[in-house]
């Protein structure tokens, strides 16, 4: 099993119906933002990517962080609240070791992961997942 952590925007009238928890939201355009964090058999990020579009389609925006090609860490498999918000952090300095020391204590914060390279200095961009 690999921890996954990923947030997806979809069209609006796609019925979302996963085997995982997610929060889900919608965005400006009225399209559906879900963020879903859990485990699974699926190996890679190419994976992922083909599960999500057989299942809802085009997929307008996806950043998925697996276990196997990122680093992650899941600080809580549970949650109460349904508002999630994300901050990323880009900087030639970001560590990530560094931000699992700074936020690791902060209870809204579900997950730490990689995420795509930064196109401005070169390294991974990191991104915390917060559950409210």
């Amino acid at each position: 099993m690999n921890k996954f952590a990923w947030s997806i925007t979809i069209k609006w009238d796609n019925v979302v119906d996963l085997e995982y928890d997610y929060i889900e939201s919608i965005n400006i355009d009225w399209n559906k933002n879900i963020f879903v964090f859990w485990e699974t058999e699926l190996k890679n990020y190419q994976e992922i990517v083909d599960f999500f579009k057989e299942k809802f389609g085009d997929l307008l925006n996806y950043d998925i962080s697996i276990e196997n090609e990122d680093k992650i860490e899941i600080f809580s498999w549970e949650y109460q609240e349904w508002l999630y918000e994300l901050a990323s952090f880009e900087w030639e300095q970001v560590k990530f070791n560094e931000l699992i020391e700074r936020f690791a204590e902060i209870p809204e914060v579900v997950s730490i992961r990689e995420a795509e390279t930064s196109k401005k200095f070169g390294n991974r961009v990191v991104k915390v997942d917060f559950v409210y």
